[in-house]
């Protein structure tokens, strides 16, 4: 039996699986998902084999789906936002109107949207983050 170190916990394994790196990984993966790119340091201690995983830094995740998704959807301007440019004096009706309506509209599809959140089931990834 060997003793493995990760995360702070000490486990006893036997030697058929620590013999490689490819066998710790295969047995601690489901349980220490940063063993995937861990690296294993051998170290004998008498007869003892003392085995330390040491989980390597790594990206999070990534968000370029979303930076995409962004970076294609159309550039405009909200209504509301035009009237903060606009002298209070020279605003007319049509401008007044068109603003609330974008506003109303606005605030319909950000209920329709957190609704949606809301009672969205959940869903597996599209896409795997680095490191798993």
């Amino acid at each position: 039996m060997a003793t493995v170190k990760v995360e702070g916990t000490s486990l006893e394994m036997p030697d058929e699986i620590c013999k490689t790196d490819k066998g710790l990984t295969d047995a601690l993966i489901q349980f220490y998902p940063g063993v995937a790119n861990a690296d294993f340091k051998r170290e004998k201690n008498g007869d003892q084999t003392v085995i330390t995983v040491t989980k390597k830094a790594g990206t999070k995740g990534t968000f370029a789906h979303v930076l995409a998704a962004l970076n294609a959807a159309p550039e405009s301007i909200s209504p509301v936002l035009m009237l903060q440019e606009t002298p209070p004096a020279k605003l007319s009706t049509k401008q007044l109107d068109d603003a609330l309506t974008q506003g109303l509209e606005d605030e319909a599809e950000i209920l329709r949207i957190a609704n949606a959140l809301d009672h969205a089931q959940a869903q597996p990834a599209d896409v795997r983050p680095v490191g798993f």
